[in-house]
């Protein structure tokens, strides 16, 4: 008698289908106007059409697609007012993330994780001083260490705001196709980090706001860019092509 395959629950299948849609947003491989069909998707993945329900309503919520009726799900456009409020809501929120993980230092689950990062951190800045062509730094690269020190506030909440925000972030500069130097990117990161090992609030606070106000002095170069190259789109933002 043949053995019955279990199927994974609609719960993990919806779970799957977010993610691997949310990676394709954020990457731009769906573009902003693009129209999502739920049977295409549930074909592509290979799934039924239940978890992908799901998922769409799930990134609708989340302001990455909007319901088109009797067509689909469009992809939504990242204006530049958009960007800009995802930066000023990083910058209150991250700040304050910084300062609970510097209040709670002593706790060992806390030592532990931002210790572990700052030997990371360290490995890759000298990996890449050593190799034959260094590998650039991409925004992705900075997206687990800030949820890291998300979760080293303790709160839930803040966490799950600031991974929301972050995942926003990633949308936005794929556009911009942003690199930085590797090393670069590391010493930024410990300086943080090192301000959270102190213990001192404020201080961690100071250093993510540092860290986050030099993203928002990037973006308004851009736009500042954007309107140069051309004023009749500037309204288009990240979209522009």
């Amino acid at each position: 008698m043949a053995k019955k395959t279990k199927s994974k629950p609609t719960v993990k299948l919806s779970a799957e289908a977010y993610e691997l849609t949310l990676q394709k947003l954020v990457s731009w491989q769906y573009q902003p106007g693009d129209i999502l069909v739920e049977a295409d998707i549930a074909s592509e993945l290979g799934v039924s059409r239940t978890p992908v329900r799901e998922a769409l309503r799930e990134l609708v919520a989340g302001g990455f697609l909007r319901v088109v009726p009797r067509a689909g799900y469009m992809v939504q456009l990242l204006r530049p007012q958009d960007v800009r409020e995802i930066y000023h809501m990083r910058l209150l929120l991250e700040g304050e993330a910084a300062a609970l993980a510097a209040q709670r230092i002593s706790e060992a689950e806390v030592q532990e994780s931002i210790e572990e990062w700052k030997s990371r951190l360290k490995e890759m800045a000298l990996h890449n001083a050593e190799a034959k062509e260094p590998r650039p730094g991409t925004p992705s690269d900075n997206t687990p260490l800030h949820l890291a020190i998300a979760r080293a506030s303790g709160s839930s909440r803040l966490v799950a705001a600031i991974e929301g925000l972050l995942q926003d972030s990633l949308r936005a500069m794929a556009y911009y196709k942003t690199k930085v130097d590797i090393s670069t990117l590391a010493e930024d990161h410990l300086v943080i980090l090192e301000a959270i090992c102190t213990g001192d609030p404020e201080r961690a606070r100071a250093a993510m706001r540092q860290h986050i106000q030099a993203g928002i002095a990037y973006v308004e170069q851009w736009f500042g860019a954007l309107h140069q190259q051309a004023p009749q789109k500037r309204e288009s933002g990240p979209a522009s092509n």
